[in-house]
């Protein structure tokens, strides 16, 4: 997939209102409604007239509506936004393994299924768009058929949304309630009316952000709890990470342009904007099984399976050391993430939830995907092969600071790598996450072509400071502490590797990261940190020759490094 931007080229909107029927009872407000939404996407939200397709009544005929939907899947591109709006008629048809969903045109008829639009086909053809964010609205009876699980309210950085994809839909009520038509201010329909009130600023969130999560929140809670209806919207996601965010432009100065640090905001994503389709029946099997401590066995069985998939995919014989350019290297970033997804649910549940007994199999994993043996090729690509690694260890520690599960983290530090590449510059420890992060830190500024537009110090860490939240969330929701929980690890394997490598006759160096500008221009000081005394607990401290003299030497690394990158 293409690279996507922090920020919008254009936006696209299809528009579809339908009061006459040739084949079913007239309605009274819905080309009211479509009219209404056209009008406040141009005024209030600055969309332009030539990017929107406003069809109704008789126009909207399946055909005029399923080519302008094609034709704006061609003319969208991968920063733009496409708005699909639809008042009328909808048809839900008892099939034989589930219900199905379908629109009416103007002259559909509920006994010629040819005749509808079904949801199933507007959902699948939305993969021809390129577009990065699609926000589907249907104020129609019997439409809220596209979603089927729930997961808990949750936080998601705003920048990192509008980098990601989504497939978002906001329907007018479930499939066993009738939507009213009329009852809203302004010849509106209930629906529409708080629609429009959510899109004129009522749904904007504390930070002023009007998102789709923020619009489906504002309108189901609306619509649910009004007196004149009788229904229930039914909202969320079918695909992707990403939100459709309405008033990009008046947000600039808000996340600013620091192209150096990132300086994004996490914002809520409300429980109900959240619900999915469950794509990962992994993480669901292992949650059920952790939840009795009879199933080790089973877990056991579940995590190899799943270790013999990653391996089957992450064949280091088979691949081409050899050749390296930007876009290798950024695909190369892809395919590890997707590949270790699993891996990194599994050490993130066990973490959280298991016994010291679950320990042993988190070491197991680390082990089989660390990789070993000698390696010849492009240093970067060689230096690659451990990201999968690096992406463990921050799940790991990240989730133990939460769980406050120390014990964990005390047996990862100790353990030993014994078979170093030996071509490797560094081969005077035994130590795991040593070598491991003197591999990482030779291609830790390469991931600066995730950013073409910043000049972040630390990408890498940027890169994972995205990418763990959303994930770690999901599973744990722990919300505004997730910064300082990856804040923490960052400094405690900074420690770490410090620790691991400390000589009295030199000074003292630890991976650098995006600590050393979020400790401020306050305290540099490791003693009078927060993790210090984790850090202490750990026994971290316990193998220096002279402790005193580290800690001298860590404090100036900290204030000399943190001044150097601010």
């Amino acid at each position: 997939m293409a690279e996507l931007k922090i920020s919008y080229d254009e936006h696209f909107a299809l528009i579809i209102g339908i009061n006459k029927y040739d084949n079913l009872n007239n309605l009274e407000y819905a080309v009211n409604d479509a009219r209404s939404i056209y009008d406040i996407l141009i005024d209030k939200l600055g969309y332009k007239k030539e990017n929107i397709k406003l069809i109704l009544d008789d126009d909207a005929t399946k055909t005029n509506i399923m080519n302008a939907y094609y034709e704006i899947s061609k003319e969208a591109c991968n920063d733009d936004s496409v708005l699909i709006f639809y008042a009328g008629h909808g048809i839900t048809y008892q099939a034989g393994l589930k219900d199905k969903g379908y629109l009416v045109p103007c002259n559909g008829t509920e006994q010629n299924l040819n005749s509808m639009i079904s949801w199933d086909s507007l959902i699948n053809d939305s993969e021809l768009f390129r577009a990065k964010h699609i926000f589907y609205i249907m104020d129609a009876c019997y439409s809220g058929l596209a979603l089927q699980r729930n997961v808990n309210g949750s936080k998601r950085f705003l920048k990192d949304m509008l980098r990601r994809y989504s497939r978002q839909v906001l329907t007018a009520g479930k499939s066993d309630q009738t939507v009213k038509d009329s009852g809203g201010k302004h010849n509106n329909s209930i629906f529409t009316s708080y629609l429009l009130d959510a899109l004129n600023g009522e749904a904007k969130t504390e930070y002023g952000v009007l998102s789709a999560s923020s619009v489906m929140n504002y309108v189901y809670n609306k619509v649910s709890n009004d007196p004149r209806s009788y229904q229930t919207p039914g909202c969320g996601t079918f695909y992707g990470e990403g939100d459709f965010i309405f008033n990009f432009e008046e947000l600039n100065e808000l996340i600013g342009r620091n192209t150096e640090k990132d300086n994004d905001i996490l914002i809520d994503v409300p429980e109900i904007a959240l619900k999915r389709y469950n794509d990962n029946q992994f993480e669901e099997k292992l949650k059920i099984l952790l939840s009795d401590s009879k199933n080790y066995i089973k877990i056991n069985d579940l995590i190899n399976e799943e270790i013999k998939i990653y391996l089957s995919k992450f064949n280091i014989q088979k691949m081409d050391l050899s050749k390296i350019n930007e876009d290798i290297f950024k695909s190369k970033i892809i395919e590890s993430l997707n590949n270790i997804k699993n891996l990194l649910v599994a050490v993130i549940l066990l973490s959280y939830y298991g016994d010291k007994k679950y320990i042993k199999l988190i070491k197991k994993i680390i082990y089989k995907v660390y990789p070993t043996g000698v390696f010849s090729g492009n240093t970067a690509l060689i230096s690659l092969l451990y990201f999968p690694t690096l992406i463990l260890i921050y799940g790991i520690f990240i989730t133990s600071l939460e769980a406050e599960n120390y014990e964990i983290i005390k047996e990862i530090i100790s353990m030993s790598d014994d078979k170093i590449d030996s071509s490797h510059y560094y081969r005077d420890t035994d130590s795991l996450i040593t070598n491991l992060f003197n591999r990482i830190n030779e291609i830790s500024q390469n991931f600066s072509l995730f950013y073409p537009e910043e000049k972040y110090k630390f990408p890498m860490n940027e890169y994972l400071y995205k990418y763990m939240q959303p994930i770690i969330d999901d599973i744990l929701f722990i919300g505004d502490d997730y910064n300082d929980k990856y804040t923490n690890t960052e400094i405690l394997i900074s420690v770490i590797y410090a620790v691991k490598n400390y000589s009295e006759k030199d000074y003292v160096w630890g991976p650098f990261g995006r600590y050393l500008y979020i400790l401020g221009y306050g305290n540099k000081e490791i003693t009078k940190l927060p993790i210090n005394e984790i850090i202490n607990n750990l026994g971290i401290y316990d193998e220096l020759s002279n402790k005193d003299d580290f800690i001298a030497k860590y404090n100036n690394f900290l204030s000399k490094n943190f001044f150097w990158f601010n």
